[in-house]
């Protein structure tokens, strides 16, 4: 039932994506059929039946009824025959199986456009009569549209591969004559004196001066003025003001969107006043102000969105985030190669210590120059042999070889005293290299570790710079502008999207900005064009870091309890509980192995440098790598800590869970428990540690219970039972939690727990 329902959704989003097609292939259509180019029919509908693929055939009947409607039937002939040619063409290259072998389908499907235009150019031509300033109209559009077929084509593959549409080189001249084309279509399009090319053009001209300033405003607003012209010459004298205007508002866009188009108007108005007022004045200056509200009312973010899918420029800031993501990726493979290398080496080296067994060490020593020598080894060389290997087992069993041990195993032997100081040598040498090669051995495991740390460090910072969807140098440079004005030297800003579409704004300050820090928060959401929460501030080394982030969708609030094991002065347990960023939230818990001081230290430990490892954006699971070689070599006793942390988003209402060796974890959803556990072995025992992570989807009114090995289970569901029936906070509860297994579920106390006791409750909420 699950499998046909899903195959019955992927089938009608599909279907849904190719109507959605459809009618925008047959609305572009239709429009591009009723408008002209200097005074003749547009051949924009050829270009849309040329690069729509299988729509190619609703594009031809669009244009059909649309010329029977408007009785252009005869002279869209021209028109109508290219587009029935470049579809036949298509449809014999697919059936000829022909179509795979074409390497560059965008220059083919121009030159097919051109040829079948000028043909039928040609044909209608002769047919119909038509004078020589329209047939070398048609030939010069003829190669025009190819061109611009040839561009589309290109600009959208471009775009397939880089995600972007770079509007430098070639492609900056695709998207303007394809800019243009469009407004010369809708200028066609117009109704009670608004002409809806020169509405669009005004939008756009307002857009790109805020993302690219003044010369973005400049050049759209010329582009404008062409697709108009083009369209309607007569329109030209008053629209060639769009490119001033552009010009003179791109230098006020600091001053915010509303400022911006005032300025816009206000500029238009005035180049109106110094053109001289005609017929078209008042629809011209309709038209701006109807682009000026719409540019006006969208959000700034939404229309930098806009513009950046229309022609977004890959910025040099992006590149070098890949650059550097795949160095950070070729450097991690490059210290996987050396430990690779070095385990390999290491086995090597391994195979060549063989030691010599403790008898043969013996016998080379005292039987080589001895006078009996071919008597025992020659002749009796079974039954010295034994000798020798119940000689090894006294030496090896008891530390050492006795005169004694030797006359009672070997009474025959001539050399009895040598042949026991001699093992007791030999035996005192093979220990002490062993023990030697064994410091080297756990020497080369720990570099390994370290190695392998250090790779995932490095793949945890790729992936973090791989998540930077896009920076914006324009809106980083304002934030730092902005806070230089307050007077805060040395400030360094970025502003940056990440995958999730969600901007984040990391500032860099020598000193910590004490101000009022929630106006500063407010005019940065200003800048940026969106809401912010108050930022999360880490200190370190004399930089103060500060992280601004949209307002997440959910909100928690948290509640911890604990006791020590018979009300000792010191819990083995730790918890923290910190703010990556206000849509990050993480909580840390340690159980160092026993109770009392030396277990607090071991978690505290713990505790203290994964919170410092995932404040710095390094994963829960190699934090806990890093943790687990720290542990084996801090140099006093044996160490041991489990580890239990819990990462929760709150943008997309989710936590990650990591665990080495902690208690299970829960999630209390409609008054049901959820459990959450690992196998992994706590931190500090094994060479290598592999923790155990798991990601899942919280929801409103979910609380995620974390607690240490003092609280069982059967505790926990007594407890929980109280909570749903009371509605409890979470400080209530964790309280509530922690009394219970201090009691070991009895209410009397009658059964003391001997365990330090830590829980942590924690509630999600919708942001209203």
């Amino acid at each position: 039932m699950l499998k046909t329902q899903g195959t019955t959704n992927v089938k009608n989003s599909v279907s849904a994506k190719f109507a959605t097609q459809i009618i925008v292939v047959v609305v572009l259509s239709i429009l591009a059929s009723t408008s002209r180019i200097l005074g003749f029919l547009s051949p924009v509908n050829v270009i849309i039946a040329s690069v729509s693929g299988n729509w190619s055939i609703f594009a031809f009947c669009a244009s059909l009824v649309t010329y029977l409607v408007t009785g252009n039937l005869t002279l869209g002939l021209f028109e109508l025959s290219s587009m029935f040619v470049i579809i036949g063409v298509k449809i014999l290259v697919k059936n000829g199986d022909r179509e795979n072998k074409i390497k560059d389908k965008g220059l083919s499907n121009a030159f097919l456009t051109t040829g079948a235009m000028v043909f039928c150019g040609v044909v209608t031509s002769v047919f119909f009569s038509v004078d020589s300033y329209q047939f070398i109209f048609r030939m010069m559009v003829s190669i025009l549209c190819g061109c611009v077929v040839y561009f589309v084509q290109s600009t959208k593959n471009r775009a397939s591969v880089d995600g972007v549409l770079d509007i430098n080189g070639i492609n900056g001249a695709s998207l303007g004559i394809i800019y243009v084309l469009i407004i010369t279509t809708l200028s066609s399009v117009g109704f009670f004196g608004i002409n809806l090319g020169r509405i669009l053009g005004a939008f756009v001209v307002l857009v790109a001066a805020g993302k690219y300033k003044h010369i973005g405003g400049a050049v759209c607003g010329a582009l404008t003025t062409c697709g108009v012209i083009l369209c309607s010459p007569e329109l030209a004298k008053n629209t060639l003001l769009l490119a001033t205007c552009g010009l003179i508002c791109g230098a006020f866009v600091p001053m915010g969107q509303v400022v911006t188009t005032l300025i816009f108007i206000f500029s238009s108005v005035v180049s109106l006043m110094a053109v001289g007022f005609n017929s078209d004045t008042f629809n011209m200056l309709t038209d701006i102000a109807i682009g000026g509200v719409i540019y006006a009312a969208i959000p700034q973010d939404i229309g930098r969105k806009l513009f950046k899918i229309l022609g977004g420029k890959q910025n040099a800031i992006d590149i070098v985030g890949q650059t550097a993501s795949s160095r950070l990726k070729f450097t991690s493979g490059t210290l996987k190669d050396v430990r690779k290398q070095l385990l390999g080496i290491s086995d090597e080296l391994n195979r060549n210590n063989s030691f010599k067994p403790l008898g043969i060490r013996v016998k080379c020593e005292v039987c080589q120059d001895c006078q009996m020598n071919d008597v025992c080894w020659k002749n009796n060389k079974k039954k010295i042999m034994h000798v020798f290997k119940s000689l090894d087992e006294k030496a090896q069993n008891n530390g050492h070889l006795s005169l004694s041990d030797v006359n009672e195993t070997f009474p025959l032997c001539t050399r009895s005293p040598r042949l026991a100081n001699t093992y007791n040598t030999e035996l005192s040498n093979m220990i002490s290299e062993q023990t030697s090669n064994q410091k080297v051995k756990e020497l080369r495991e720990l570099l390994s570790e370290q190695l392998v740390a250090m790779e995932d460090l490095l793949t945890d910072l790729s992936y973090k710079v791989e998540k930077i969807s896009g920076v914006d140098a324009s809106l980083s440079s304002r934030v730092k502008s902005y806070l230089a004005k307050l007077g805060f030297a040395g400030v360094k800003a970025c502003v940056y999207s990440d995958d999730s579409k969600m901007k984040r704004i990391e500032v860099f300050t020598p000193s910590q900005i004490k101000s009022d820090l929630v106006k500063i928060t407010v005019e940065i959401g200003n800048i940026v064009g969106c809401d912010l929460e108050l930022p999360v501030t880490s200190k370190v080394e004399g930089m103060c870091r500060m992280v601004f982030t949209e307002s997440p969708e959910y909100s928690i609030k948290s509640g911890v309890a604990q006791f020590t094991a018979n009300d000792d002065f010191y819990s083995g347990d730790t918890i923290e509980r910190i703010w990556l960023s206000k849509s990050e939230y993480a909580i840390v818990l340690s159980d160092g192995m026993g109770t009392g001081k030396r277990a607090k230290l071991d978690s505290t430990l713990a505790v203290n440098l994964i919170t410092r490892f995932v404040a710095s954006g390094i994963s829960g699971e190699t934090s806990l790598k890093l943790l687990n070689s720290i542990l084996r070599v801090k140099g006093w006793e044996e160490s041991f800590a489990t580890a239990d942390i819990a990462l929760v988003d709150l943008y997309f209402g989710s936590v990650k869970i990591v665990k080495a060796g902690a208690a299970p974890s829960y999630i209390l959803r409609d008054e049901v428990l959820i459990r959450i556990e690992g196998q992994a072995f706590p931190l500090g025992i094994l060479s290598e540690t592999t923790p155990v992570n798991a990601t899942y989807k919280l929801f409103a009114n979910d609380k995620l219970i974390m607690i240490s090995d003092g609280v069982s289970e059967d505790v926990l569901k007594k407890a929980v039972t109280e909570i749903n029936r009371h509605k409890l906070n979470p400080n209530n509860s964790a309280e509530l939690i922690a009394n219970y297994a201090k009691n070991n579920g009895s209410d009397d106390g009658e059964k003391p727990n001997n365990d330090d006791i830590t829980v942590c409750v924690l509630n999600i909420q919708m942001n209203k």
